[in-house]
């Protein structure tokens, strides 16, 4: 600011010292908008989807170890041997059915050894491939890291591994749907967008 004396043709520099925050400047000065977060706070699947995945899962499953089960016994079925029978399988369809509509959980109705080969195979596949499940492409959901990345195919492995954890199923009945896969792996299943 520049001051005129009367008495003197001398002028005087006054030096102001301005305040860093100005509190009459616009809140809007910078109008660019924020950078792109990736946050916890991102939704997650709801609960009612994780388990439409677990039930949808549960029957696709049911159903692969139920036509290894076919392919085993026709492949050892001879028709010179049982002339007029029916392969057990075919005959126990009904019943089978049943079974694979009631209880859809994987281990229910099933040999364990062949369920403990076709469980973790069967999420390692469709996850590692489309980072989802065939459940998960029915309720628009898959699979990302807990940064909301890409999973790898070591997260992929160990969620498919983790599956095995006896009463892992229900784990979701906290108060967020964040099974002991999701966490034991770093991985969340998100809404697709």
């Amino acid at each position: 600011m520049l001051l005129h004396n009367t008495n003197s043709p001398v002028l005087i520099v006054v030096e102001i010292v301005m305040q860093e925050e100005n509190p009459y400047q616009s809140p809007l000065e910078d109008c660019s908008p924020p950078p792109a977060v990736k946050s916890e706070s991102s939704p997650l699947a709801s609960e009612a989807a994780r388990f439409v995945n677990l039930l949808l899962d549960g029957i696709a499953i049911h159903l692969i170890i139920y036509l290894l089960r076919v392919a085993t016994v026709l492949a050892n079925w001879y028709p010179s041997r049982d002339v007029g029978s029916v392969p057990l399988p075919l005959a126990a369809f009904p019943l089978s059915l049943v079974t694979l509509i009631v209880s859809p959980v994987p281990y229910i109705g099933v040999p364990i050894p062949l369920a403990l080969i076709v469980t973790p195979l069967y999420y390692f596949l469709s996850e590692s491939l489309w980072a989802r499940t065939p459940a998960k492409f029915v309720t628009r959901t898959k699979v990302v890291t807990v940064d909301f990345d890409p999973p790898t195919l070591a997260h992929i492995l160990l969620r498919s591994v983790f599956r095995l954890i006896p009463f892992e199923a229900i784990s979701f009945m906290e108060s967020n749907p964040v099974g002991w896969h999701d966490r034991l792996s770093d991985t969340r299943v998100v809404p697709v967008r």
